[in-house]
Order: C-alpha cells, then sequence, then structure tokens
C-alpha cells in the first residue's frame, strides 16, 4: 500500500510540473507532434520543393477541407511559404511546430495533413509517380470527329 502511494504521488509531481510522460514520443516526433494513424498525407524535407507534391497535398486538402496542416518551422522559411500560401488559399488551419525535435534531414517529414481522429490511411507518404488531378485535368481530352464517331464504331 505504501507503495501505491508513493507512485500515485510520484504520478501527481509529474503531472503538477508538466513532465507526464507522452504516448509514444518518437512517432509523434517523426509526425510533428501528431500519431501515425491521424496522418492523411505527409512531404519529406527532399520533396517539400516538388511542385507535384504541393499539387497532391492540395488535392487532398480540398478532398477534406476540417483536417489542419502541420509545417515543421524548422525546415527554411522560403520552404514553408508555399504550404502556408496553399494552407490559406484552401481555407485550412495549420500550425508551425517549433520544437527542436523536429528535424530537417531529408527523410524527415516538412508537412504533414491530418485529421482530427483517427483515421489509418495506409499510404500516407507523397508518392512521385502519382499524378494530381490538377496535371491530369490539364492534359487536353482527344475528341473523335462528328465522322470517325459516324463510321468507326
Amino acid at each position: 500500500m505504501a507503495d501505491d502511494k508513493g507512485s500515485v504521488q510520484n504520478r501527481l509531481d509529474q503531472a503538477m510540473s508538466g513532465n507526464s510522460p507522452q504516448i509514444n514520443p518518437d512517432e509523434q516526433r517523426k509526425y510533428l507532434g501528431t500519431f501515425r494513424e491521424r496522418v492523411d498525407f505527409a512531404i519529406t524535407v527532399a520533396d517539400d520543393k516538388n511542385q507535384n507534391a504541393i499539387d497532391q497535398l492540395s488535392d487532398k486538402m480540398k478532398q477534406h477541407p476540417n483536417y489542419q496542416l502541420f509545417i515543421n518551422g524548422n525546415i527554411p522559411e522560403e520552404q514553408q511559404q508555399p504550404y502556408m500560401k496553399l494552407a490559406s488559399q484552401n481555407n485550412a488551419k495549420f500550425t508551425l511546430k517549433n520544437n527542436s525535435a523536429y528535424g530537417t534531414k531529408p527523410d524527415e517529414y516538412a508537412v504533414v495533413l491530418v485529421a482530427p481522429e483517427a483515421i489509418h490511411q495506409d499510404q500516407i507518404d507523397f508518392d512521385p509517380d502519382k499524378t494530381s488531378s490538377k496535371k491530369q485535368d490539364d492534359q487536353p481530352k482527344k475528341s473523335e470527329s462528328w465522322f470517325s464517331r459516324l463510321f468507326h464504331k
């Protein structure tokens, strides 16, 4: 019983000092302060200048207007600007995450689009092989002439 009191007292002391333990701290550091299960789309520092990545993020933001954008505040400001502008254009909430634990190595995340609850998305990373709907819409559609439709069915 004395052990339980010590345990409870330690927990209360931690909570009062703000040093309560985090759940999955490594995962939260990787995904800019959130859990993997809430992430819908993420762009690494290596891909953050890729226009196709920005286009794919824009598509995701249009599909999910209630999602929030987390931007790594440790990357240079000129790399943050396109994402802040995109969030403003889509009337989306965004947060600059300035914790020193968020790195700027090429394989670490620069931007993460986050749902308010767990969504368990399988593929979250930017896919350079996938084209955005914007790119697909820009391609002219090949229409057949009236004559070829009439005689080549």
